[in-house]
């Protein structure tokens, strides 16, 4: 970890255990979709890549496909544009700081990962996501 990089991770997991603990709307959901495990052809959409289900909350469900996206100059848009092909299907069932919190679980869930992995840029990974999360944890006080 980079300096300081563990405590930041201690507190970000502070803010975020807490919060799945109380999750009541759990259901089955894809727990890994974004780009790379959709395929589209035409009008036609599928999921592939189920190897991640969990049983969570459908907010968690859309942080992790959001979290994908969040370092992309044009998130603002794809979020909007994803938010409202989600709403044709049902009602939006979160809020941003529900969201961040969700995305915050995901980026811990890899710096774990990363460490249990030959991954050649792990400490850059780490250090960059230790970096999103110092200013996850600031964020929510």
């Amino acid at each position: 970890f980079p300096e300081g990089g563990l405590d930041v991770v201690e507190r970000a997991l502070a803010i975020v255990q807490p919060r799945l603990a109380i999750v009541t709307d759990r259901q089955i959901v894809h727990g890994d979709l974004h780009v790379w495990n959709v395929h589209a052809r035409r009008r036609e959409v599928w999921a592939l890549d189920f190897e991640d289900i969990m049983w969570g909350s459908r907010a968690q469900d859309i942080a992790i496909s959001l979290y994908y996206i969040q370092d992309r100059p044009d998130c603002p848009d794809l979020t909007a544009a994803f938010r409202r092909g989600y709403e044709q299907m049902a009602p939006w069932p979160t809020d941003d700081d529900e969201l961040a919190i969700y995305m915050a679980d995901r980026r811990l869930m890899f710096v774990n990962y990363v460490f249990n992995i030959d991954m050649p840029d792990r400490h850059d990974f780490v250090a960059r996501s230790v970096a999103k999360l110092e200013a996850f944890v600031r964020s929510v006080g």
